[in-house]
């Protein structure tokens, strides 16, 4: 279980606290028929990764489909095991066809996703390019 400390503090932004703060947020809106994308832009917009919403929400959804189930979120500092396995997705340190198979085109989708997230990412973020 992955715990977080002070993902967002005094403006310094932690990458994988901004994405597990995502998946909560697209998890709330999800749940409680919000949409998705402004209640995702509300909160990156705060910190300046407002463009980074579409992204997310895009990634969020295609997660979903390879899970084949609704994405499960951790309350307060912890993370889930969806939320572990989508860093770990996210930073490479597991691969998708291992974690869940032959998903065939939507399988491909989520990948492509995954590596366009990852993209987005180092241009919105300082990450160094092994990320």
């Amino acid at each position: 279980m992955t715990t977080l400390s002070a993902p967002i503090e005094h403006g310094a932004i932690s990458v994988l606290g901004l994405i597990l703060s995502s998946a909560r947020r697209w998890r709330e809106a999800r749940d409680t028929g919000l949409a998705v994308q402004p209640h995702l832009f509300s909160e990156l917009a705060f910190e300046g990764f407002d463009i980074m919403a579409p992204v997310l929400d895009s990634l969020m959804h295609l997660y979903e489909v390879v899970l084949r189930r609704p994405m499960r979120v951790g309350r307060g500092g912890g993370a889930s095991q969806d939320e572990d396995l989508l860093l770990d997705l996210l930073t490479g340190t597991k691969q998708s066809r291992d974690s869940f198979g032959n998903t065939g085109a939507m399988g491909r989708t989520f990948e492509t996703a995954l590596l366009s997230t990852r993209i987005m990412l180092r241009k919105a973020f300082p990450i160094p390019a092994a990320y």
